[in-house]
């Protein structure tokens, strides 16, 4: 949610985690309605007895909902389709606001609601989260960047290679020539260290950007939703090249990862997730000696298992 905002040049002041209670998101509520422009809800959606926030939200804007039979009817039809019974609690999931809007959810049967009061833009939204980042995307986000003024240049960069500590001293002295025009945020995932440069100006922001890839070199592998599974196809397919993959401890994810880029049956052979030592020297041709020497997992048995998989595939 946060990446998203940003790249719309909206940035984050909190982030607070309220329980299910009432008490308490009234409180949420009255201490942030008069100090932010903001205020994004998820969760509470639901048609259980624990999903309270359009109550809260209901009894807080003083809001007098009123059931939608022809919502209601799209919900009947939403499971009727899918031969399910139809729970009368979900008709809590039918009533609409008389004073504020409803968002729509094309994906399930909790809508998003929208009030304003004292010039902050309130919504909540389901915590299922692909439901919450279809509003996010094709509502909310609209909506509040009619309102913002100021322009902020977003970009990721996607390092492999090196760890965050190891990269921030590297690039430290670039941050500090940049820091009165430029923000810098580490983003660590499993694969990698992600960068994420932004600045309201853009002239600073593209110098910075690029002395950022200068400095870092081939551990940027590439920018924003790049992942490396797909700049890794791209490069094979530029090349002519075909892939197959001997996988051990991984038990496939690395088949999954290549398989999973659209258009990876290009290069993508297949593979063999050979776990057991037998299956390393019966399919795959490891020497019997080569495991007694230096065990499964080393790289005499890697190199091996290379060879193996180019001589099946």
């Amino acid at each position: 949610m946060g990446q998203e905002l940003l790249k719309s040049g909206i940035t984050i002041s909190n982030q607070i985690t309220v329980g299910d209670n009432f008490e308490q998101i009234r409180l949420f509520l009255d201490q942030c309605i008069s100090t932010v422009d903001v205020i994004l809800m998820t969760g509470g959606l639901g048609p259980t007895h624990d999903d309270i926030t359009p109550s809260v939200l209901y009894d807080y804007f003083k809001d007098k909902p009123e059931f939608d039979s022809d919502y209601w009817k799209k919900i009947e039809n939403f499971f009727i389709d899918r031969n399910l019974s139809v729970p009368e609690i979900n008709k809590n999931q039918a009533l609409k606001s008389t004073i504020g809007k409803m968002i729509p959810n094309p994906l399930g049967s909790a809508r998003g609601l929208h009030y304003s009061l004292n010039n902050t833009s309130v919504y909540a939204m389901p915590g299922v989260p692909n439901e919450m980042k279809s509003m996010m995307l094709r509502y909310v986000i609209p909506n509040i960047s009619k309102k913002i003024k100021k322009v902020l240049y977003v970009k990721t960069l996607k390092t492999i290679g090196k760890g965050e500590s190891s990269i921030a001293e590297q690039i430290q002295p670039l941050i500090d020539n940049h820091s009165d025009s430029c923000s810098i945020a580490y983003l660590p995932q499993i694969s990698g260290v992600d960068i994420r440069i932004s600045s309201s100006n853009n002239t600073k922001f593209e110098e910075f950007l690029e002395k950022l890839k200068n400095e870092l070199g081939i551990c940027v592998y590439g920018e924003d939703n790049d992942t490396l599974e797909n700049i890794t196809g791209k490069l094979l397919i530029e090349k002519d090249m075909t892939i197959a993959v001997a996988e051990s401890c991984t038990g496939g994810l690395l088949n999954h990862h290549f398989t999973s880029v659209s258009g990876s049956s290009k290069y993508m052979k297949g593979g063999v997730v050979a776990y057991s030592n037998e299956i390393k020297r019966d399919i795959l041709g490891v020497q019997e000696k080569t495991l007694a020497k230096f065990g499964a997992v080393s790289e005499e048995t890697v190199i091996e298992l290379a060879i193996g998989i180019r001589q099946k595939l």
